[in-house]
């Protein structure tokens, strides 16, 4: 997946209430080998 994406994909888990460990739990999760470190998560 491309960079640029993940912050719309990390916008969309706090709008449906996610804080940032279930963000990154959910990314790594759908994209095991591209997803965004915890830091980067959040910067967003």
């Amino acid at each position: 997946m491309d960079k640029k994406e993940f912050p719309v994909l990390i916008k969309y888990c706090f709008l449906k209430g996610k804080n940032t460990v279930e963000a990154k739990i959910w990314l790594d999760a759908e994209f095991p080998d591209t997803a965004p470190g915890k830091s980067n998560i959040k910067d967003c």
